[in-house]
C-alpha cells in the first residue's frame, strides 16, 4: 500500500541534495557521446527547469510540476527532468501519479539507484528512511551548493563543493557520483557553438516550425561550416519551406565546400523534383546511388530516380533502374513499371504490369492512377470502345473518387471523351489546381469541342504561364499557340494582289487564297497582269470549327494590261460574292460556290464552283531556326457553267526560307524551284507544263502577346521552260499579296 505522506521524509531532510540524486547524476562517458551523457539544459528548457528547482525548495509543489511539464516539452529527452517530475509528484500527494511516472522511467532502461528506492517506497515495499525531525545531515549545504551550481553550468565550483560534501560523508555513494558527474562535466570537450542553434533546427523541425529551422539550421551552418549533418538539415529546412531555389544553392554550396554526399545529392534531387526540373534530379539520384547510400535508402532512391526519369520523358531509364525490383509485385514498382513500358509504346507490357499492381493499389489515389494507365494502355492498342467503356464504368461507379480533377481529364482524353476533360479540366481550373501546361491540353479538348472562347481562354493562360517562369515552353512551340489563337478569333479579313502572267496558268499559292480570274473567250496566249480585291467574313459559331473553316466573300477582278492589246480598266471589272467551306480541320481542302457579277463592258454573269487543294511544310513563319526547307504543292479546279468554261492549274515548289529579320522583323526570303502546269478549255492548245526557279519575299506583321502575325505582303516572281504543251507554260510570272 503505498504511504500517504505530504514529502518524502528523505527529500524533505535533503532537499535540494535529493532533487540533484534524483534527476541522476550518474557518472558518464565525455561529451559528444549523446547517446550515453545527456546533453546539458540550454535555453528555453533551462530557465523552465530552474524554475521548477526553485518552486520544489519552497514547497510549491504544482509549479513545480507545471515547470518541469514545460521543461519536458522542450527537452523531452531530459531523463533529470523526469526524475524530478516523480520526486515533485509524490510531495504533491499524487502518489499513484508518481508511480506511474516512475515505472516508466524504469521501464525506459532507468536504473537510478534512488529512483528505484523512490518507486519501492511509493509501492509499500519500504519503509520511511528517516524521521521527520531527524537533523539535518552535516554535508547538507556542500552538496545543496554542489547541485546548484551543476544546475548553471558552473561545474568547476561543482566539484569543489562535491569534494568538501564526500570529505564530510566519505561512505556516501551519491556525493561520490555527483562529484564524478561534475568531473566528467568539467573535463568533457565543449560542444561546438553550432550545436546548439543545431538543436533549435531540430527541435523546430520535430514542431514543423519550418522558418525557424531554417533560420537556426543557417546559423549552424555559418559556425561549422564542415558539418555534413548541419548542411543537409539546412537544405532540408529549406525545402520544407517551399524555398526549394535556396534549397538548391545550400546543397550546391555543400557538395562544392564538403565533397560528394548520398544524403545532400538526394535532398537536392527532392527539390530539382520539386520545381520542375525532372532531368536533374534524375542525375542527382543517380549520384545519390553511386556514393554509398545506406542499404535502406536504395529501393527508395530508385523509386525516386524512376520518378524523375519518367518526367523527364526518359523511360528506358526508368525501366533500367527498376530491374533490381522487376519481380515486384507491389504498387510502388509495379505501376512505375507499367508507366515506362507505356511511355515505350509497349502497352500490352504495361497493361499487363498495371493488371499486376491493380490489387496492391490501396488507395483511392493509386486506384485511379492504375485505372488510367490501362486506359491509356488500352487506347493504344486500339481498344478504343473498352478504354471508354472502363473510363466510363469507373466514373459512374465513383472509383475516381479520390482522384484529382486533373488526372480525371487525362483519363477521359485518353479514352477519347473530351465532353468530361472539358468538365474536369474546369473543375481543376476553379479550384486552382490546374497544372500551367494542362492548359493547353484544356484548351485542344475546347477546340474539338468547338468552344472557341474557352479555348482562347486556355491559351492565353498557358501562354501567360510561361511568360511568368512556371513552366518551359521553347519560342516555336510559343509561336504555335499565338498561331492559334489567331487563327481561331479571326472574324474577317481581306487580301489585295496583283497577278502577271499568261491567263490559265498564273501560280497559285493556297486554296484560302485568291486566285487570278480567267479572260473570257481568250484564244491565244497573252501576258496580262490582274489586280484582285477581296473581303470574307467568318459567322459566329460556325466560322471556325477545330479546323474546319467557312467563310462568306466579295471579290472584284479587272485587267490592268494586256500584252495582246486587249481591253483593261473599269471595263474588264468583274464582281464575286459566294461562300467557301473547309470542312475538314486537318486537309488544306477547300470547296467554293460563287456568283459572278458583270460590272465592266467586257464582263458577264456566271456561276462558278471551285475545289483548291494545297499542302507543305515551312511555309510559315519560324523562330526557333535561321532557315529552314519548304514545299508547296498547290492544285485547283474551276467550272464556269453559263460561259462554260473549265479551268485547271496545278503548281509544286521546293526551296529553302531564310528568316532575314536583320533587315526588318518578320522578312522570310524563300528562293525556289518551281513545276507549274495549267489547263484552259477555251485555249486553242488548252494543256501547258512548265518549270524553273524563283524566290519569294514575304514580311510578316500584325502580331501582338497573343497572336501571331495575322497580316502579310508577298512578293513572289519565277521565271518557267516550256516542257510540253503551249507556249503560255513559259516567261516571267509574278504576284504581289497584301493579305489582312
Amino acid at each position: 500500500m503505498i504511504q500517504r505522506w505530504a514529502c518524502p521524509p528523505a527529500l524533505r531532510l535533503l532537499g535540494p541534495v535529493a532533487i540533484a540524486l534524483a534527476i541522476g547524476l550518474h557518472a558518464a562517458p565525455a561529451f559528444p557521446q549523446a547517446a550515453v551523457v545527456e546533453v546539458p539544459l540550454a535555453g528555453p528548457a533551462l530557465v523552465h527547469a530552474q524554475a521548477a528547482f526553485s518552486a520544489y525548495d519552497r514547497k510549491d509543489y504544482p509549479a513545480a510540476i507545471s515547470e518541469i511539464r514545460e521543461a519536458l516539452r522542450q527537452r523531452p529527452d531530459a531523463a533529470r527532468l523526469k526524475r524530478l517530475l516523480v520526486y515533485a509528484l509524490a510531495a504533491n500527494g499524487q502518489f499513484d501519479d508518481a508511480a506511474v511516472a516512475a515505472k516508466d522511467l524504469v521501464a525506459a532502461g532507468d536504473q537510478d539507484p534512488a529512483l528505484l528506492a523512490e518507486l519501492d517506497r511509493l509501492e509499500g515495499r519500504l519503509p520511511t528512511a528517516l524521521a521527520p525531525d531527524q537533523p539535518v545531515a552535516p554535508a547538507y549545504a556542500s552538496a545543496d551548493e554542489a547541485y546548484r551550481a551543476y544546475a548553471k553550468g558552473n561545474y568547476a565550483s561543482a566539484v569543489k563543493a562535491a569534494q568538501k560534501a564526500l570529505r564530510a560523508e566519505p561512505a556516501n555513494t551519491n556525493y561520490r557520483r555527483l562529484l564524478d558527474n561534475a568531473r566528467a562535466a568539467l573535463n568533457a570537450p565543449k560542444p561546438s557553438p553550432a550545436y546548439l542553434p543545431a538543436q533549435e533546427a531540430y527541435a523546430a523541425m520535430a514542431a514543423k516550425d519550418y522558418d525557424r529551422a531554417a533560420a537556426s539550421a543557417g546559423r549552424a551552418v555559418q559556425l561549422a561550416p564542415a558539418s555534413r549533418e548541419y548542411r543537409l538539415l539546412l537544405v532540408q529546412a529549406l525545402s520544407q519551406t517551399d524555398d526549394l531555389e535556396a534549397a538548391i544553392s545550400a546543397a550546391d554550396a555543400a557538395l562544392r565546400e564538403n565533397g560528394p554526399d548520398s544524403r545532400l545529392y538526394a535532398a537536392r534531387g527532392y527539390a530539382e523534383q520539386r520545381v520542375g526540373r525532372p532531368a536533374a534530379a534524375a542525375a542527382d539520384f543517380t549520384l545519390a546511388l553511386a556514393n554509398q547510400p545506406e542499404a535502406t535508402e536504395e529501393r527508395s532512391l530508385r523509386l525516386a530516380l524512376a520518378d524523375a526519369a519518367l518526367a523527364a520523358k526518359d523511360p528506358a531509364r526508368a525501366l533500367a533502374v527498376l530491374i533490381p525490383d522487376a519481380a515486384e509485385s507491389s504498387y510502388d514498382v509495379a505501376s512505375r513499371r507499367g508507366f515506362a513500358l507505356l511511355a515505350l509504346d509497349r502497352p500490352a507490357e504495361a497493361l499487363e504490369a498495371l493488371k499486376v499492381t491493380a490489387a496492391s493499389a490501396d488507395t483511392p489515389e493509386a486506384r485511379g492512377r492504375i485505372m488510367s494507365g490501362e486506359i491509356s494502355a488500352l487506347s493504344k492498342l486500339g481498344e478504343q470502345e473498352q478504354a471508354q467503356s472502363l473510363f466510363k464504368s469507373a466514373l459512374d461507379s465513383g472509383a475516381f473518387s479520390g482522384t484529382s480533377p486533373v488526372e480525371v481529364a487525362y483519363m477521359a482524353l485518353a479514352a477519347g471523351d473530351d465532353q468530361e476533360a472539358a468538365r474536369s479540366f474546369a473543375a481543376a481550373k476553379s479550384e486552382g489546381t490546374l497544372p500551367a501546361r494542362a492548359n493547353f491540353d484544356a484548351a485542344y479538348a475546347a477546340v474539338r469541342l468547338w468552344e472557341n472562347d474557352k479555348a482562347i481562354s486556355y491559351f492565353k493562360d498557358g501562354l501567360d504561364a510561361a511568360s511568368a517562369g512556371k513552366m518551359p515552353l521553347d519560342p516555336q512551340a510559343r509561336f504555335n499557340v499565338r498561331r492559334q489563337i489567331s487563327d481561331m478569333d479571326r472574324r474577317w479579313g481581306g487580301s489585295v494582289s496583283v497577278n502577271y502572267g499568261a491567263t490559265g496558268v498564273m501560280p497559285g499559292t493556297s486554296a484560302t487564297t485568291i486566285a487570278p480570274a480567267p479572260i473570257q473567250g481568250q484564244k491565244v496566249t497573252d501576258r496580262i497582269a490582274q489586280a484582285g480585291t477581296e473581303i470574307y467574313w467568318r459567322p459566329p459559331q460556325i466560322g471556325y470549327r477545330d479546323g474546319s473553316i467557312f467563310e462568306l466573300f466579295a471579290r472584284t477582278f479587272d485587267t490592268i494590261s494586256d500584252e495582246n492589246g486587249g481591253a483593261t480598266g473599269i471595263g474588264t471589272m468583274q464582281a464575286y460574292t459566294g461562300a467557301r467551306w473547309k470542312p475538314f480541320g486537318r486537309i488544306n481542302f477547300v470547296l467554293e460556290a460563287s456568283r459572278l457579277w458583270g460590272i465592266g463592258s467586257h464582263t458577264h454573269n456566271d456561276y462558278l464552283l471551285r475545289a483548291a487543294y494545297s499542302t507543305g511544310q515551312g511555309t510559315d513563319l519560324r523562330v526557333d531556326v535561321p532557315s529552314w526547307f519548304m514545299w508547296q504543292i498547290y492544285g485547283e479546279a474551276d467550272r464556269y457553267f453559263e460561259t462554260p468554261q473549265t479551268l485547271f492549274s496545278f503548281e509544286a515548289r521546293s526551296g529553302r526560307s531564310y528568316n532575314v529579320g536583320e533587315f526588318a522583323d518578320g522578312l522570310v526570303l524563300t528562293p525556289f524551284v518551281a513545276l507549274g502546269t495549267g489547263y484552259d478549255s477555251l485555249l486553242k492548245t488548252s494543256a501547258s507544263l512548265g518549270a524553273g526557279p524563283g524566290v519569294s519575299a514575304r514580311l510578316w506583321f500584325n502580331s501582338d502577346t497573343y497572336h501571331a502575325p495575322r497580316s502579310y505582303l508577298d512578293i513572289s516572281v519565277q521565271y518557267r521552260v516550256q516542257l510540253a504543251g503551249g507556249s503560255q507554260a513559259r516567261g516571267v510570272f509574278a504576284n504581289i499579296t497584301l493579305a489582312f
